[in-house]
């Protein structure tokens, strides 16, 4: 994994995208389980956060 991202829209929809090796996956994550789950797993630093 190169780098995670997440996204909250104003409608309280939310996004985590997930880039590794060139190819992005969003994947709906209104509660930032997945989110979270990556920053208590891997500890990266998190290429953007918009809240």
């Amino acid at each position: 994994m190169d780098a995670f991202s997440h996204q909250r829209f104003e409608d309280g929809s939310a996004i985590t995208t997930v880039n590794f090796k060139g190819y992005s996956q969003a994947v709906p994550d209104a509660e930032r389980r997945l989110f979270d789950l990556l920053i208590s797993k891997l500890n990266p630093k998190p290429a953007d956060e918009n809240h």
